[in-house]
Formats: C-alpha cells, structure tokens, sequence
C-alpha cells in the first residue's frame, strides 16, 4: 500500500530475477516481469499471475520492455542463435520476432523503447560486434532501422528524452546524443568511460532534459 507500507499481495514463485531488471508495466498498471527462464503478467490488484511464457536469457538481458500491445523480449532459443521477440501483452503468446545474432552475447544488455515505438537491443558480443540496433515495428515483424557502434558495455541501461533522442556511448567512451530516426551522432560530450574496463552505465533523463550518468566499472 502507498500511504502505509502494509503488504497488499505476494506473487507466486516466479522464478530467478535478477535486481537490476526491474518491473514495466501494463497501461492499466499490471507489473511484466523478465526472468532468465519466463516473462510474466501478473495482476496489479491481487498479484495472480495473468500468464507466464517460457524463454532462455542471461541476466542482464532478461528485462522486458512494453510498448502499446506489445512485450519485446530477447530470447536464446538455440545455441549460438539470439533474437529479440514480440509477445503479445494480452496473452503472452509469441507473434513473431528480429534481429536475429549469431554469438554468445557476453554485454547482458537489455532492451528498451523509446517514446515512438521504436525498439532498441543493445547488442554485444564482444569486439567488433557491438552495437545499439534501432528496430521498426512493422505489425508483421521486427524491421532493422539503423544500428550505431558502440562501446562495449555490460549490464547497461541507456538513457532516453521525451523528444525520442537515445543516449549511449560511442567506442571511444564519450557519451553521445543519436537521432532516433537516423542513428546520426547529434552530440558528442566528454569520454566518461574508459574503453580498457568493462563499463556498467546507468544513464536517466529527467523531464527538463537533464541527462544524469553513472559510470561504473567492474574490477580489472
């Protein structure tokens, strides 16, 4: 409960979650929850899980990501073999999917939207594939818009505006400003990361257009 604290429901076992996942959320306040084996929707008011839909991930990229109708997940479905899918947020089930990645992903990021539709996948598997992928959603399928190199980064979370623009890091470790249509470069601020670490930024953007990074490294 919001004003008192007190417990209102627990969910059922879901299965493991890794903390820096998170929830997102259904227009009517319903929680989605990305797991390494399932996406689950669970009900807002009594905690039922509404569906649950099996799938392979690392954690890190087991976050799921909703806009409109639709669940956009990354999933492992064979060996060596990585796509992003659509799930339907209504039932869970599987429509179709994109942006498929031959590799082992080693940056265990996951994937967001921005206030368009477009779909962004964080793509690492370790020098030199390693980009931020734009995908249009076509209704059909996932349709690759632009893809811009970046930093290879683990457990990152981007930053994006209300007038669409994404914030990541270029190969360098400078932080840039893209234009959501075209994947141009449209700013470029100072180098916040060091491209001889592995990187885990955290980067927020506030309702004025304040952009707020951290940039945490792993040891080595």
């Amino acid at each position: 409960d919001a004003a008192t604290g007190a417990f209102l429901w627990s969910s059922s076992d879901l299965g493991a979650v890794i903390e820096e996942e998170g929830a997102v959320f259904a227009p009517n306040g319903d929680p989605v929850i990305g797991g390494e084996s399932f996406v689950a929707r669970l009900d807002a008011v009594t905690g039922a899980t509404l569906w649950s839909t099996p799938r392979r991930c690392n954690f890190g990229e087991s976050g799921a990501t909703i806009f409109g109708d639709a669940v956009y997940i990354v999933d492992f479905p064979f060996f060596d073999s990585w796509r992003l899918v659509r799930l339907d947020l209504a039932t869970g089930a599987r429509t179709y999917f994109g942006a498929e990645l031959n590799g082992i992903p080693t940056g265990q990021n996951q994937p967001f939207c921005g206030p368009d539709g477009t779909v962004y996948w964080p793509r690492v598997v370790g020098p030199p594939v390693t980009a931020l992928v734009a995908l249009e959603d076509t209704g059909m399928e996932l349709r690759e818009r632009w893809s811009f190199p970046m930093l290879d980064t683990e457990f990152h979370h981007h930053g994006v505006g209300s007038d669409g623009s994404v914030y990541t890091f270029d190969v360098q470790g400078r932080i840039v400003r893209l234009d959501p249509a075209t994947g141009s470069v449209l700013h470029t601020g100072p180098a916040l990361l060091d491209p001889n670490r592995q990187n885990r930024p955290l980067t927020l953007v506030d309702g004025a257009g304040n952009v707020y990074v951290s940039n945490v490294s792993s040891a080595g």
